[in-house]
């Protein structure tokens, strides 16, 4: 093996004009191999960590009667509501694969604007705060106001939102008890600020797949941004689950808990007869002393203040879909397995994947991904070719070298291999040079922190700002690439090498 090894280098040496143009053409392949695996990777890292971790889970649960997947883009939809949650929650509970799951409310939702010309269009996700910020690595930002807490009730309305909301119904949103903060406003709001009309609740309106919403006045609470993607969630509002209810005119837990008095209990069960004879003339009116008496408009409040969602039993309530995570260890086919779980226990439910629930956007970032790999694919196979071509016309060029040795005793066996030794000092050479200017170069943009400008650049780089990723894994990849295309293209040269004889070399001279 030494002896081929020196014979080889002395070759390369010997015609290194060929040997640094294949080495050139090895080096581009590994650098902008090693560079478009970086760019998937860490787009693939960023859409796990934004989209997956930060935002919709690895999976969405809805009811079995919601026939569309994608909830986040195209026409808005009503969602049907899932029925018998407790039951689903039973069976997430038990299952050892599922990290962690939210159940949310999620629907349209009509704002009116008394003072504009027809009603706004918003996307409200009710939720229970503080399980949505520990789920979702604290993704909500408050820019103004609080954060509620302890079951605080109100909106929460995202920063672009609010522009929008101004843009398009003429005011702008403040939380309530606080105060407008004029740097907070856009150009066009600031331009009118000494006539800007401020609301801190709004007049909000379900659009429910059950045709039972009602309209309710909520208070803002909070004004917030998502530490990521916030251009692409520009739409997307919260409201604590028990006013989401209200609004959409759903079951809520205070609905569960009603208690009924016997007498109340005799009128559901009472049949048609007893009912008429209810209104009968004797038993219909009665007498009754009437007195005057002050009434405290405050004490009527409280008397008719609706009641409170219990948080011990808020899972008795509606619930449009679930949030879920999965543990590292989980099989790939887990979605098969749990909509069979679904199933076979007769359950209102129905799974789907996250790329899929995200509609458009998560179509978007699997094409986008396709295409950087499909660009890998075709320049690992455009180097093959050139390195094929360029060492096979190296080989015709040695027909003298090659037959003079085969004629002082090297068999076929040898030059086969002295060609693949060749082929693999140059791309072990200029392969790692590539390699490791392409880590350099993803290294150095990383730190650059290119930031995306729009909705289609921040779907592009998997984030809001371009960060390519190099792990171990991803390198020992580019290193098998690299090994798969020196021997794809040393195959065909090694065959045309093997079949120089020493006749070859003599008529050639």
């Amino acid at each position: 093996m030494s002896i081929i090894f020196k014979i080889s280098q002395r070759n390369l040496l010997r015609h290194r004009g060929k040997s640094i143009v294949i080495g050139l053409i090895l080096f581009m392949g590994a650098l902008f191999m090693t560079l478009g695996n970086a760019i998937v990777n860490g787009m693939n890292k960023g859409l796990e960590e934004n989209l997956v971790q930060r935002f919709l889970g690895h999976i969405i649960v809805f009811s079995t009667n919601q026939l569309d997947d994608n909830i986040l883009t195209g026409i808005p939809k009503p969602m049907k509501v899932m029925a018998g949650y407790k039951d689903i929650k039973a069976l997430l509970d038990d299952r050892p694969e599922i990290d962690q799951y939210l159940p949310a409310g999620y629907g349209m939702s009509m704002i009116f604007n008394p003072d504009g010309d027809r009603p706004l269009v918003s996307l409200m996700i009710g939720v229970d705060f503080d399980a949505y910020q520990k789920m979702f690595h604290s993704n909500i930002s408050v820019i103004e106001g609080a954060f509620p807490t302890n079951g605080q009730k109100g909106i929460l309305i995202n920063t672009e939102s609010q522009k929008r909301f101004y843009d398009d119904g003429g005011f702008w949103i403040v939380p309530v008890n606080y105060p407008l903060i004029e740097s907070n406003l856009s150009p066009a709001a600031l331009s009118n600020v000494g006539k800007l009309i401020v609301k801190s609740n709004l007049i909000i309106q379900g659009m429910s797949a059950e045709m039972g919403s009602l309209d309710i006045r909520a208070d803002i609470v909070s004004i917030f941004k998502f530490e990521t993607l916030n251009q692409v969630w520009d739409v997307v509002n919260f409201m604590d689950i028990a006013t989401y209810r209200e609004c959409f005119g759903y079951f809520t837990s205070a609905d569960a808990k009603i208690v009924l008095k016997e007498e109340e209990k005799s009128i559901l069960s009472a049949e048609e007869d007893d009912i008429n004879s209810m209104f009968s003339e004797d038993s219909m009116f009665e007498d009754a002393q009437v007195s005057s008496k002050d009434y405290s408009l405050s004490e009527l409040k409280k008397q008719t203040q609706k009641t409170e969602e219990d948080v011990s039993v808020i899972d008795s309530g509606s619930y449009n879909l679930i949030y879920i995570k999965l543990k590292p260890d989980a099989p790939n086919d887990y979605l098969d397995t749990l909509n069979k779980l679904f199933k076979d226990a007769g359950m209102d439910a129905r799974a789907t994947s996250w790329d899929k629930a995200a509609g458009q956007i998560g179509q978007f970032a699997n094409i986008f991904r396709l295409a950087i790999n499909s660009f890998v694919m075709i320049l690992f196979f455009v180097a093959i070719i050139i390195i094929m071509n360029t060492l096979s016309m190296a080989a015709m060029e040695r027909i003298s070298e090659i037959g003079m040795m085969r004629a002082v005793g090297a068999n076929k066996g040898f030059i086969a291999r002295m060609f693949l030794v060749e082929t693999f000092i140059l791309s072990f050479l200029f392969g790692s040079v590539g390699m490791l200017l392409g880590t350099l170069i993803q290294r150095l943009v990383r730190i650059a922190h290119i930031k995306a400008d729009g909705n289609m650049q921040v779907l592009l780089f998997g984030g809001d700002y371009l960060q390519p990723f190099l792990d171990p894994g991803t390198v020992f990849f580019c290193i098998l690439q690299l090994l798969l295309v020196t021997l794809l293209s040393v195959i065909y040269p090694i065959i045309v090498a093997r079949k120089i004889t020493p006749l070859d070399a003599i008529s050639r001279n």
